[in-house]
């Protein structure tokens, strides 16, 4: 379309040039001059059209390799997504472990603490027991005044 656009706007144009000079009359000199001009005219156009074609091959080259480099980084995208997965797995675990160790201690504290606490109370009855053995025995008293238990 552009080129029948700039083919009459260029005849025209030779048209109304020659046109004083023969003062109207097209001759066959006019003709071979539009000819000529018509020819140069396609063969530019299949210039530009053969550099529009060279760009078109470049710049689908250039969308591939674009296209490419998407898929790579939509893979090192997966690839970080799984190494942060990785991560967090280790993280939940170590943190488990940590939390398992701690109620373990407990769990395995709370009867050492229930016997101590039993022993404590044992031990309150026989100090008991022998503050009053003492108190109807003199030697005995003295025993345990000398060593300080009483």
């Amino acid at each position: 379309m552009k080129i029948k656009i700039l083919v009459l706007f260029l005849f025209f144009t030779v048209s109304a040039t020659f046109a004083g000079e023969n003062s109207g009359s097209f001759t066959q000199a006019d003709r071979e001059r539009l000819y000529r001009l018509e020819i140069r005219m396609e063969e530019n156009m299949k210039t530009i059209d053969a550099k529009f074609e060279a760009s078109n091959t470049k710049f689908a080259a250039i969308q591939d390799q674009l296209n490419g480099l998407q898929n790579q980084i939509i893979g090192m995208q997966s690839q970080i997504n799984n190494l942060f997965y990785v991560v967090l797995t280790l993280l939940a675990a170590i943190l488990g472990s940590i939390g398992y160790s701690l109620w373990d201690r407990i769990k395995a504290n709370a009867p050492i603490k229930e016997s101590i606490e039993d022993v404590k109370a044992k031990n309150i009855r026989l100090t008991n027991l022998l503050k009053e053995f003492a108190e109807k025995n003199a030697d005995f008293k003295a025993v345990f005044d000398r060593a300080a238990l009483l």
